[in-house]
């Protein structure tokens, strides 16, 4: 990916979101090994959790989706 080490800090410390965000995630699930989904996944629910703009009802409604989504239990 041709992006300098200070655009990827900016994004990874939250100051700046890149141009292309897609490429970005991209590069990262292939660097992780995993599905581009599920890191998009992992940063919504992140996100969700760590700066809850929902009401209680929101919050409770993702919840419940997220349960439908996640690996059973020992499948990870």
């Amino acid at each position: 990916m041709k992006v300098n080490q200070a655009t990827i800090a900016r994004f990874e410390d939250g100051t700046a979101w890149p141009r292309r965000p897609e490429e970005v995630l991209m590069a990262y699930a292939n660097e992780l090994g995993m599905d581009v989904r599920l890191l998009w996944l992992h940063g919504f629910v992140l996100w969700i959790e760590n700066e809850p703009v929902l009401d209680q009802k929101g919050q409770a409604e993702i919840q419940a989706a997220l349960k439908r989504v996640a690996p059973p239990e020992g499948a990870e």
